[in-house]
C-alpha cells in the first residue's frame, strides 16, 4: 500500500498496462483492471492501491506492483 495517495492518471495507467503486455479488462475513473499471468486479475486504483488476485504469494504481488508503479511510472513506493 502506498504511503500516500498517488493520484495516478487513469489513461497513463491504462497505456502502461497495455504496453506491459497485460489485457485491460475494465477501465473507469477510479482505476484499471487487467488480466495477468495465466489466471490472475489485478486492479490498479488511482490512489496507487493495487488489488491482486491469483498471486502465489505477497512477494509475487509486490513484484507486479513494483514493475508497474515504481519502474513503469517512475513513482517510488
Amino acid at each position: 500500500m502506498p504511503p500516500r495517495d498517488l493520484a495516478l492518471d487513469t489513461e497513463q495507467v491504462r497505456e502502461l498496462v497495455a504496453r506491459s503486455g497485460y489485457e485491460v479488462t475494465t477501465r473507469c475513473r477510479l482505476g484499471t483492471t487487467f488480466a495477468w499471468g495465466s489466471t490472475g486479475l489485478a486492479s490498479l486504483l488511482v490512489s496507487g492501491i493495487m488489488i491482486v488476485e491469483g498471486a502465489r504469494d505477497e512477494e509475487e504481488a509486490g513484484d507486479l506492483y513494483r514493475s508497474l508503479v515504481d519502474e513503469g511510472l517512475g513513482i517510488p513506493a
